[in-house]
Protein backbone atom coordinates (compact mmCIF):
# COMPACT_ATOMS: atom_id res chain seq x y z
CA UNK A 1 0.00 0.00 0.00
CA UNK A 2 1.37 3.19 -0.77
CA UNK A 3 -1.40 5.45 -0.07
CA UNK A 4 -4.72 5.85 2.08
CA UNK A 5 -8.00 7.70 2.55
CA UNK A 6 -9.46 6.66 5.10
CA UNK A 7 -12.70 7.45 7.21
CA UNK A 8 -13.17 6.27 10.58
CA UNK A 9 -16.69 6.53 12.75
CA UNK A 10 -18.68 5.27 15.59
CA UNK A 11 -22.25 5.66 14.54
CA UNK A 12 -24.19 2.70 14.67
CA UNK A 13 -22.48 1.83 18.76
CA UNK A 14 -22.14 5.22 19.94
CA UNK A 15 -24.12 5.21 23.04
CA UNK A 16 -22.39 1.27 23.16
CA UNK A 17 -18.87 1.12 22.85
CA UNK A 18 -16.33 3.78 23.36
CA UNK A 19 -14.15 3.34 20.00
CA UNK A 20 -14.77 3.02 16.17
CA UNK A 21 -17.12 0.87 14.80
CA UNK A 22 -16.93 1.53 11.26
CA UNK A 23 -14.00 2.15 8.69
CA UNK A 24 -13.72 2.59 5.45
CA UNK A 25 -11.06 3.24 3.12
CA UNK A 26 -9.21 3.76 -1.01
CA UNK A 27 -5.41 2.39 -0.78
CA UNK A 28 -3.25 2.84 -3.88
CA UNK A 29 -0.62 0.29 -4.26
CA UNK A 30 2.36 0.93 -5.67
CA UNK A 31 1.71 -0.78 -8.88
CA UNK A 32 -1.71 1.25 -9.61
CA UNK A 33 -4.04 -0.86 -8.30
CA UNK A 34 -7.01 0.64 -6.33
CA UNK A 35 -8.35 -1.45 -3.53
CA UNK A 36 -11.54 -0.55 -1.24
CA UNK A 37 -11.54 -1.92 2.46
CA UNK A 38 -14.84 -1.69 4.45
CA UNK A 39 -15.63 -3.01 7.92
CA UNK A 40 -17.83 -2.73 10.61
CA UNK A 41 -18.99 -4.25 13.80
CA UNK A 42 -22.11 -2.19 13.46
CA UNK A 43 -24.36 -4.70 11.93
CA UNK A 44 -27.41 -5.72 13.37
CA UNK A 45 -26.93 -9.53 12.12
CA UNK A 46 -23.77 -11.99 12.18
CA UNK A 47 -22.67 -11.33 8.51
CA UNK A 48 -19.86 -13.86 6.60
CA UNK A 49 -17.18 -11.94 5.48
CA UNK A 50 -16.86 -10.78 1.84
CA UNK A 51 -13.50 -10.29 -0.13
CA UNK A 52 -13.62 -9.63 -3.92
CA UNK A 53 -10.97 -9.07 -5.96
CA UNK A 54 -11.85 -7.45 -9.72
CA UNK A 55 -9.37 -8.18 -12.62
CA UNK A 56 -9.36 -6.54 -16.01
CA UNK A 57 -10.84 -10.15 -17.22
CA UNK A 58 -12.84 -11.66 -14.32
CA UNK A 59 -13.64 -11.44 -10.92
CA UNK A 60 -12.99 -13.32 -7.83
CA UNK A 61 -15.35 -13.39 -4.66
CA UNK A 62 -15.17 -15.29 -1.54
CA UNK A 63 -18.71 -15.54 0.74
CA UNK A 64 -20.24 -18.04 2.31
CA UNK A 65 -17.29 -20.50 2.58
CA UNK A 66 -17.24 -20.64 -1.00
CA UNK A 67 -14.37 -19.47 -3.68
CA UNK A 68 -16.18 -18.02 -6.74
CA UNK A 69 -14.15 -17.06 -9.83
CA UNK A 70 -16.30 -15.30 -12.62
CA UNK A 71 -19.37 -16.92 -11.43
CA UNK A 72 -18.48 -20.31 -11.02
CA UNK A 73 -18.09 -21.95 -7.46
CA UNK A 74 -14.73 -23.32 -7.31
CA UNK A 75 -13.65 -24.22 -4.10
CA UNK A 76 -15.46 -24.83 -0.43
CA UNK A 77 -13.57 -24.03 2.83
CA UNK A 78 -15.23 -27.25 4.18
CA UNK A 79 -12.65 -26.84 7.49
CA UNK A 80 -14.35 -27.27 10.73
CA UNK A 81 -15.70 -23.93 12.21
CA UNK A 82 -14.13 -22.87 15.54
CA UNK A 83 -16.41 -20.17 17.33
CA UNK A 84 -18.74 -18.19 14.91
CA UNK A 85 -19.16 -18.94 11.69
CA UNK A 86 -17.90 -15.83 10.36
CA UNK A 87 -14.57 -15.64 12.06
CA UNK A 88 -13.66 -18.60 9.59
CA UNK A 89 -11.03 -21.00 10.45
CA UNK A 90 -8.28 -19.60 10.03
CA UNK A 91 -7.50 -18.53 14.00
CA UNK A 92 -7.70 -22.76 14.82
CA UNK A 93 -4.85 -23.22 11.77
CA UNK A 94 -2.73 -20.43 13.24
CA UNK A 95 -3.13 -21.63 16.92
CA UNK A 96 -1.97 -25.39 15.47
CA UNK A 97 0.70 -23.68 14.02
CA UNK A 98 1.64 -21.87 16.97
CA UNK A 99 1.28 -25.11 19.52
CA UNK A 100 1.91 -28.22 17.59
CA UNK A 101 4.95 -26.72 14.99
CA UNK A 102 6.08 -24.04 17.12
CA UNK A 103 5.60 -21.83 14.06
CA UNK A 104 6.31 -18.24 15.79
CA UNK A 105 5.57 -15.05 14.97
CA UNK A 106 6.66 -11.84 15.45
CA UNK A 107 6.38 -7.96 14.95
CA UNK A 108 7.94 -8.19 11.48
CA UNK A 109 5.01 -10.63 10.47
CA UNK A 110 2.45 -8.02 11.02
CA UNK A 111 4.41 -5.03 9.86
CA UNK A 112 2.71 -3.92 6.64
CA UNK A 113 -0.84 -4.64 8.46
CA UNK A 114 0.18 -2.33 11.15
CA UNK A 115 1.42 0.46 8.81
CA UNK A 116 -1.59 0.56 7.12
CA UNK A 117 -3.65 0.22 9.19
CA UNK A 118 -2.14 3.22 11.36
CA UNK A 119 -1.68 4.98 8.34
CA UNK A 120 -5.56 4.81 7.68
CA UNK A 121 -6.08 6.18 11.49
CA UNK A 122 -4.17 8.95 10.44
CA UNK A 123 -5.79 9.71 7.74
CA UNK A 124 -9.19 9.51 8.92
CA UNK A 125 -7.50 12.04 11.99
CA UNK A 126 -6.15 14.59 10.07
CA UNK A 127 -8.21 14.47 6.82
CA UNK A 128 -6.60 13.99 3.70
CA UNK A 129 -5.07 11.34 1.54
CA UNK A 130 -1.88 9.64 3.95
CA UNK A 131 1.07 8.76 2.05
CA UNK A 132 3.24 5.39 3.16
CA UNK A 133 7.01 5.51 3.71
Amino acid sequence: VSNVKAHICNDSLEQVIEVEDTVTARLEFASGITGVFYATNGSFMNSTPIFEVVFEQGTALYQNRTLWVNGQAVAVDDAPEVGKAYWGSGHARLLKRYYDEQHYFTVKDAENTMETMFAMYDSAQHGGRKTMV
